[in-house]
């Protein structure tokens, strides 16, 4: 009796990547816009610090020893400062840092803290030097936060998106698993009939032109084994369908 159903299993359904589904890219796109936003507090806080160890002297000021000036060229090509003063040149060159505050400065998640510095932003007022630092700190803080929270969104989406898709698929993969299951013994007997065939050839002290009857080279068929072995993979892939109920 035929182990495949009745009716040809249902085509495999189109499965859409995570990133092409509304809900998930939202939830994507505010991590990326969290991480994004802790880079930009990171690189202004680098600025600030820079800005102050070049305080007072124009980034090609010539810091060698008086009887040495004139033998070597300037801070930016000769000195240990010279990759800090192009890096600074570089910070200098991004768009100004939004320092407003947020509409709500207290909220009930991280996420939604985030999401008031990202866009819910009041002009910003005058700030000193300590308190900038400071308040770059509390953002790459406030982002760090927002962050692991939602990282943790994201993570816990895609595993209830997953199980959906299981659910779907566990029918069409039931009847799939067991029409494979039937191509993969028909293949298994007819390599071990093949197998019993050329050793009783062999055993008649016949030794055949491989020109003539080259061995198969396709291998694979030879690790499935037979249902009678235990250990073989026909074997084992029988129990497996067994336990899902798909075969008896």
């Amino acid at each position: 009796m035929s182990l495949l159903p009745k009716s040809k299993p249902a085509a495999w359904p189109e499965v859409p990547p995570l990133l092409d589904l509304p809900e998930y890219r939202a939830e994507h796109d505010r991590l990326h816009a969290f991480q994004a936003r802790k880079r930009r507090a990171e690189a202004e806080l680098q600025r600030e610090v820079l800005e102050a160890h070049f305080e007072g002297r124009p980034l090609g000021e010539d810091r060698t020893s008086p009887g040495m000036r004139g033998k070597h060229v300037d801070i930016i090509s000769s000195s240990p400062d010279a990759a800090l003063a192009a890096k600074l040149g570089e910070l200098r060159g991004l768009p100004e840092y939004p320092f407003g505050e947020a509409e709500t400065p207290k909220a009930n998640s991280a996420i939604a803290r985030a999401a008031q510095l990202l866009k819910g932003m009041l002009p910003a007022k005058v700030m000193t030097k300590p308190e900038r630092l400071a308040r770059l700190r509390a953002d790459v803080e406030a982002m760090d936060a927002a962050i692991a929270e939602q990282t943790a969104v994201l993570e816990d989406l895609g595993a209830r998106l997953s199980f959906e898709l299981s659910q779907k698929l566990a029918p069409i993969h039931r009847d799939r698993l067991r029409e494979y299951f039937v191509m993969c013994r028909n293949l298994a007997a007819a390599t071990a009939e093949m197998q019993d065939f050329y050793a009783g050839v062999n055993a008649g002290g016949y030794r055949l032109r491989s020109d003539l009857v080259p061995a198969p080279i396709a291998t694979a068929p030879l690790h499935l084994g037979t249902e009678d072995q235990h250990a073989s993979q026909i074997s084992a892939f029988r129990r497996q369908l067994i336990g899902m109920g798909a075969l008896s």
